[in-house]
This record gives C-alpha cells, sequence and structure tokens, in this order.
C-alpha cells in the first residue's frame, strides 16, 4: 500500500473530524427528541428555501417502519392512481408557480422522481420530486429524514430530525421527509421556486423540462435525451 504524502494524511483527518462532528450533532438531535421536543414539527424558510425554524404542524409518518422499494413494474393502473391522486394538488403548485405551467408538467415530473409513488421516498417520506437534503437545513414543510440504506431494495432508517447531506462517495443519501397529508404540495413548493427564479414561460413543457435539467435533476443524463423522456411522461399522465 502507497503511504499517505503528509498532506493527505491532513486531509483525511479533516475530513474523519468533519464526520466525526456530524455524528455528534446528529445524536444531541436524537437526545433531544426523548425529552419535549416535537418530532412532527416542519420548518417554514428564513430566506432560503432549505432555511427556517420548527412551527406547528406535521402529519402522520411511520418513523418505526420504513417499507421496502418495490421491486415490480409499474401498471397502468398504478399510473392511473398516482394521477387521480395527485391532479388536485399538482394543479395548486401550477397555480403557485404560474409562468403557463400546468398540473400535467408538475404530474409528470413526480411521478418520475418517485416511481409512480412507489420509491422510498415517497413511500416513506412523502416526497414526490427528487431533491436530497440541502446543506442549509430543512426545507419548507420538512418534518425529518430518510437516510437510505444505500442498498437496492434494503430500507433506509427514517429520523424524525433534519441531517445534513452525506458526502459524494457516500452511497446513502439524505432525502427530506414531509406530511402524510401534504407532502406532494410540500414536496413540491421548493420545484416551484427553483422554477420562478429562472422566470420562463412554461406554457411550453419542454421549456419546463429543460430547465429542470439546467438546475440539476437528471444532470448525467443529456438534456436532449432528458425533455424527450419527460415529454412521453407528460404525453402518458395527460391520458388521466
Amino acid at each position: 500500500m502507497t503511504a499517505l504524502t503528509g498532506e493527505a494524511r491532513l486531509a483525511l483527518k479533516t475530513r474523519l473530524a468533519a464526520h466525526g462532528l456530524w455524528l455528534c450533532a446528529a445524536q444531541l438531535r436524537l437526545l433531544a427528541l426523548k425529552g419535549n421536543y416535537n418530532p412532527n414539527q416542519p420548518r417554514v424558510p428564513a430566506g432560503d428555501p432549505a432555511g427556517g425554524q420548527w412551527t406547528s404542524g406535521g402529519g402522520s409518518v411511520d418513523w418505526k417502519n420504513p417499507v421496502k422499494r418495490t421491486n415490480r413494474g409499474t401498471t397502468s393502473d398504478d399510473w392511473k392512481k398516482f394521477v387521480q391522486n395527485h391532479r388536485a394538488d399538482a394543479e395548486k403548485l401550477a397555480a403557485k408557480l404560474g409562468h403557463g405551467s400546468n398540473a400535467g408538467e408538475f404530474l409528470a415530473l413526480s411521478s418520475e422522481e418517485s416511481n409512480w409513488g412507489l420509491a422510498e421516498a415517497a413511500s416513506n417520506g412523502n416526497h414526490f420530486f427528487g431533491y436530497h437534503n440541502g446543506k442549509a437545513g430543512p426545507f419548507t414543510g420538512q418534518i425529518g429524514t430518510y437516510l437510505t440504506s444505500g442498498k437496492y431494495g434494503d430500507p433506509g432508517q427514517l429520523l424524525p430530525v433534519w441531517m445534513p447531506p452525506l458526502p459524494d462517495s457516500d452511497s446513502r443519501k439524505t432525502i427530506p421527509v414531509f406530511s402524510t397529508t401534504t407532502g406532494y404540495v410540500d414536496s413540491g413548493a421548493y420545484v416551484v421556486g427553483k422554477l420562478a427564479e429562472q422566470g420562463k414561460d412554461y406554457s411550453n413543457p419542454a421549456t419546463f423540462f429543460a430547465t429542470l435539467h439546467a438546475l440539476g435533476w437528471a444532470k448525467d443524463t443529456p438534456t436532449a435525451t432528458y425533455v424527450h423522456t419527460m415529454l412521453g411522461r407528460y404525453k402518458l399522465v395527460s391520458k388521466y
């Protein structure tokens, strides 16, 4: 094994120290939950979509029993059920964004990111739009974190606290958890905010999806491929 240089050793020690501090912070948060802390309280923004303080509200989440990711393929019944369950909320998101957007665009995005509501983030955390925890703190409406196992098909861990993102080298991901009752709208609010910042006309779905790609969705997929795929999904959800 090649010996580490002094500079490399220092970098490794710094990274390990930072990770140790993160673990201590997480343990302190969990200890706080054993006192008078209410784990079902979401946060509100403080000048940033991912920042804020705990406030009243929340919803029922089964913190002790995360479910495994489904390995089965989806069916037309899954598609129809997803669209019918979330169309009203998708219309709320489109109305909030404006700029010519429509419910079909949000339904296409959320169905893709959540595998029609069957993915772990949706099944365990009522999160339908694919983004992970941010460094700045919890998102609007976030009531906890789903820490994935890093292994396909193995359930992760539900925690009623905010946790920062893990290093890119870690196969696990920290994903925001939202209320059972308002999760679709709450998880979509961040998407609305990011698109609104761009100020484009989203009456053309191709512009909607191309803008999302530029903002980081499916960043490893070529833009043309992503837009083509999402336009197909948009056409599909429009059938229901």
